[in-house]
């Protein structure tokens, strides 16, 4: 997002990537990159266990290095709200209309391996030192069975970059 050319496109797309990007200039150059009319899209969601005994197993085997492996909000928005970040910012922003959420529930089961590659793409790993990192992921795959039931639902937002207003 933020190393793209600063030309109008008719869509930009942020998939679980957008509490990466510079929180001070994170709707001013999505704004910027949008023509009039363009669309913004994000999705994402944390990936849960749905067995709460092993949620807590894999909590206490993932404690020494790694305390919630959850996305918090970059805006404070509660867990659970109606409108979700970054919907909640969107909103607030006269650059954006037309905004909207969907959540697409999706609850699977996952080989033990492919979820211990996802959490190596969440953030609270990934800035963990790249020793610490691999000790955490193996006490994690550690307590895990072979197959985990997860609930993984997806939050779309789509937002319409609104003609004629410049900035904020």
């Amino acid at each position: 997002l933020e190393d793209l050319d600063p030309e109008p496109y008719d869509l930009v797309l942020a998939a679980a990537c957008l509490h990466w990007t510079d929180a001070s200039q994170r709707w001013d150059r999505v704004a910027g990159l949008l023509g009039e009319g363009g669309t913004f899209a994000s999705f994402g969601g944390p990936v849960v266990i749905a067995d709460p005994d092993l949620d807590r197993a894999v909590e206490r085997a993932r404690a020494p290095w790694v305390a919630d492996d959850h996305v918090e909000s970059p805006d404070g928005t509660a867990p659970g709200a109606p409108l979700a970040w970054p919907g909640t910012e969107l909103v607030r922003d006269p650059r954006f209309a037309d905004v909207r959420q969907v959540v697409i529930e999706r609850r699977t089961l996952l080989p033990a391996d492919a979820l211990i590659a996802h959490q190596a793409t969440v953030s609270a790993y990934l800035q963990l030192p790249a020793a610490e990192r691999d000790a955490a992921l193996a006490a994690v795959r550690a307590v895990l069975p072979e197959r985990v039931e997860i609930i993984a639902d997806l939050t779309l937002h789509l937002a319409r970059r609104v003609r004629g207003v410049v900035r904020r």
